[in-house]
């Protein structure tokens, strides 16, 4: 044991913020699995993390050789703590929650006030870089992991070895113990996992099954389950009892770094090399959602005590926190398997219509969300559906660059509309859009043109071509006589559709138009573009009004309420947007977990549906999201 005293920096009070400065705005809102903000500081890979009983502190280990105390209501860095002399690998907090503990590359555990950030003694015994370390719940006995393929068990109160377990055959990378402070189980590079009797110290079983290194273990509340990540990609779920796989998960394509169950035993979170969060559901094994915003390998996980946060560390030395409560006002739904492209809603407002990248269609009950038929019969990625007005029936477009039209009652393919390379599309379609009498759909393609097609005949009516790149948006105005197209080639056209003759041709966007939408009475266009901003324009003479600037993501969606007050926007940023026309300004931001690729309103104006890039849709009322 060392007492030497090691240092411990104290931020001021005024220290700056951490978090997203959005995060402190009472106009945003937060979906579940949103990204709350990002904790930095650290100048080297975060290693581990962990949070203190009250829910009001977090810790990070970093490669930097130090431990940061961060508060996490409001980011900001209380203290960090310096004394190891090589990268730090592991943190805890003992349950009690008086005293912060880490372990480093140096071969040295070091015991912390964490009122005071004193070192209060040092630990040695080790003979190799200790990797993981674990407090049992009376808080009186430390338990670490260790390169050296030994686990060490220490008394806090006189800061001396107990006793050495060995058994595991190579590095010991992780440790769990019963929430009845029973069992200890070890995870370790020798593609094992062992459970051990803390009261005896004697190891009980084995359990093998991987076929790499086990890095990460954790136990369910209830002590009956034990879960283990590894570098072979797949996470396992044991009956602790009888040390029986019930089920390997596989998702990750990479190695699986750190492994966390939530308060109530029924989700299991999981990160790894891949940069990803999953979120899966205990009692069938079901993948339930995706997290992403790490940009480099995420190495640990933790949970708060209330299951309300969730905190990730990774290698590129940030923290995130994210947020697991849910909003009983704003919906979500796992829909499909890839980015959802489009959305529509019926015009009884009953069902949603959705388009995705998994060459699905699909149909949902818009209150609930309960999947009502999947449409199946494009042979690629589904990249916009509209619906037809006062029928139940859908169009959608597609990358096999074909246009089907659906029965939304029996779920059964009506037509396909094929168009004639050498006069229609002779690539993907990008967008349609349907005209107000219901006779005429026009689609955009990433062939630069337009095509008008005959509904009823399914044939195509006229080509209009003028764009120098892909269309990316189509709408039509509300008396049905103009089409408005957006493109790559960062300009919006004005076209006749009768004639098909351009009327006018809108710059002012320095990236691809990517979203459309014209107010119910047909005098404004608003275009939101791949250079974050959006644009207001004057329908009659092609003048910018002004442009709408907040969004740091491309602007992949728009829809405007039908007094053409309020305008909602939908960003790569993972943000929707809502902006007071009037006030020129945005008056309501909502977060998801993921990027946003589309939106839509209700015919009535009063619903919101979004979807992202990992398949989830939301759905809320307008109302509740200014509220």
């Amino acid at each position: 044991m060392n007492h030497s005293r090691a240092r411990a920096e104290k931020k001021p009070e005024t220290a700056k913020q951490s978090l997203t400065p959005e995060e402190f705005d009472s106009s945003l809102k937060l979906g579940y699995g949103a990204l709350m903000g990002t904790l930095s500081g650290h100048q080297r890979k975060v290693t581990s993390v962990a949070i203190t009983p009250d829910n009001l502190r977090v810790l990070s280990a970093s490669d930097d050789r130090t431990i940061k105390v961060w508060h996490l209501e409001n980011g900001t860095e209380i203290m960090t703590l310096a004394g190891h002399n090589d990268w730090v690998r592991a943190v805890t907090v003992t349950p009690d929650g008086k005293q912060a503990i880490s372990a480093s590359d140096d071969r040295s555990i070091k015991v912390w006030d964490l009122a005071t950030g004193t070192e209060l003694f040092t630990l040695t015994g080790h003979t190799d870089m200790i990797r993981s370390l674990i407090v049992t719940p009376d808080s009186k006995q430390l338990i670490s992991g260790s390169s050296d393929h030994t686990i060490k068990i220490w008394c806090l109160a006189t800061a001396k070895e107990i006793d050495t377990l060995i058994g595991h055959h190579s590095w010991v990378r992780s440790l769990a113990i019963t929430a009845d402070g029973k069992r200890l189980i070890s995870a370790s590079y020798d593609n094992t996992i062992k459970v051990w009797s803390l009261k005896k110290r004697q190891e009980l079983m084995t359990l093998t099954g991987h076929k790499e290194a086990v890095v990460t273990v954790a136990v369910t509340p209830d002590d009956r389950r034990l879960i283990s990540g590894s570098t072979d990609k797949t996470i396992k779920v044991w009956n602790l009892a009888t040390g029986e796989n019930l089920f390997t998960l596989k998702g990750h394509k990479e190695p699986v770094r750190s492994v966390v169950v939530s308060p109530d035993g029924e989700l299991l979170f999981s990160a790894g090399n891949d940069k990803i969060i999953k979120i899966w559901q205990l009692k069938n094994g079901q993948e339930f959602f995706t997290l992403q915003g790490h940009s480099t390998i995420v190495r640990s996980l933790v949970i708060t005590s209330d299951g309300h946060k969730l905190i990730s560390a990774a290698e590129d030395g940030s923290v995130k926190v994210w947020n697991l409560t849910k909003d009983d006002k704003f919906w979500s739904v796992k829909a499909h398997g890839d980015r959802i492209m489009g959305l529509a809603i019926t015009f009884d407002q009953k069902y949603l219509v959705s388009a995705s990248f998994d060459k699905t269609v699909k149909v949902l009950k818009l209150k609930q969300g309960e999947e009502v038929v999947t449409l199946k019969s494009h042979t690629d990625k589904v990249q916009a559906v509209a619906m037809i007005p006062h029928k139940m029936q859908a169009i959608s477009g597609s990358r096999d660059n074909t246009l089907k039209l659906w029965d939304l009652h029996s779920g059964k393919l009506v037509k396909t509309l094929y168009s004639d390379p050498r006069q229609g599309h002779a690539a993907w379609i990008r967008a349609v859009a349907v005209t107000p009498d219901g006779k005429q759909a026009i689609s955009g393609s990433v062939d630069h043109k337009l095509q008008v097609w005959n509904l009823a005949a399914g044939a195509e009516l006229k080509t209009i071509a003028g764009h120098a790149s892909a269309v990316q948006a189509v709408v039509i105005t509300p008396d049905g006589e103009r089409v408005i197209s957006g493109s790559v080639d960062t300009t919006v056209k004005v076209w006749h559709l009768a004639t098909g003759a351009e009327l006018l041709q809108l710059k002012g966007h320095k990236g691809t138009v990517r979203s459309l939408c014209v107010t119910a009475d047909g005098s404004k266009v608003i275009s939101g573009s791949s250079d974050c901003h959006i644009i207001v324009w004057n329908l009659a003479t092609g003048e910018k009004l002004f442009t709408l600037s907040g969004h740091t993501g491309r602007v992949r969606g728009l829809a405007v309420t039908n007094d053409s007050q309020y305008l909602i926007s939908a960003s790569e940023d993972c943000t929707l947007k809502v902006w007071d026309l009037h006030q020129l300004l945005a008056i309501a931001t909502f977060r998801g977990a993921d990027a946003f690729w589309c939106c839509a309103l209700s015919p009535d104006s009063q619903i919101i549906v979004a979807g992202d890039y990992s398949g989830q849709i939301y759905c809320g009322k307008l109302a509740d999201l200014i509220s």
